[in-house]
């Protein structure tokens, strides 16, 4: 008997993901560039001057993150999700609104080709901030999510002989949240970058990007969000 009660409640107490699968979101980042090595090497490649930039180039970035937008998901009969103590059960559509801002510093490493052609790698840290909050049939609940951990990824750059390059970059993030078991990101990103001058750069490109927050097994649904869209990039470097 005491077994049945237990299996009873540990089905209970199983909930769906919270999936989200939005386009069209827009984001934008902020990244300041500290350059480690040479900056005449640097300059001549915003410059329109890429063959004067041949060789491996380091700096310490800094970026900011962010998106919002609205999104629903549909339940069905079966289907039964909670958020921070709310269960939703249904059949019925939920409404959401979220908001994520995402920082991170890593180290960046470049190497420069005669052609303009440039491979870079980065690693560091980042930390993502999710607000959600949920309407289902009037009833409201949220939730948010802090998490910290290593970041990483890879991007290749093609430099032209103008004040621009195009650039193709992969992001991965493995993240420790405060209440939660784990937070991962997975981040496409394409696009160009026009250099105004040395210090100042404004980019845009598409970006495709998901996040997923694993629960700790006992209540509160998985969170899975998938936003892909436009992406608008400012960048600052002395």
């Amino acid at each position: 008997m005491l077994l049945g009660a237990l299996l009873l409640t540990g089905c209970a107490t199983e909930r769906d993901a919270v999936k989200i699968d939005d386009s069209g979101v827009a984001s934008l980042n902020v990244r300041a560039v500290l350059p480690l090595t040479n900056q005449d090497r640097r300059h001549a490649m915003v410059e329109g001057r890429p063959e004067d930039g041949i060789g491996g180039q380091s700096s310490i970035e800094l970026e900011y993150t962010f998106l919002e937008d609205d999104a629903d998901q549909s339940l069905g009969p079966d289907d039964s999700i909670e958020l921070d103590g709310e269960v939703f059960d249904g059949p019925g559509g939920v409404d959401y609104r979220y908001r994520v801002a995402a920082f991170a510093l890593a180290f960046h490493a470049m190497q420069v080709f005669e052609s303009g052609v440039a491979f870079g790698g980065f690693g560091g840290l980042s930390s993502h901030t999710l607000e959600l909050d949920g309407k289902f049939e009037g009833t409201r609940d949220s939730v948010d999510v802090f998490s910290v951990g290593p970041y990483f990824g890879g991007e290749v750059r093609w430099y032209a002989p103008a004040r621009f390059h195009l650039f193709a970059r992969l992001t991965f993030s493995y993240e420790i949240p405060d209440e939660r078991q784990s937070v991962e990101t997975r981040g496409v990103e394409l696009g160009g970058v026009y250099h105004f001058s040395r210090y100042f750069s404004l980019g845009a490109g598409y970006r495709w990007w998901r996040y997923e927050a694993k629960s700790d097994g006992d209540f509160e649904s998985d969170l899975e969000l998938d936003a892909d869209g436009p992406l608008l990039t400012l960048g600052f470097s002395p």
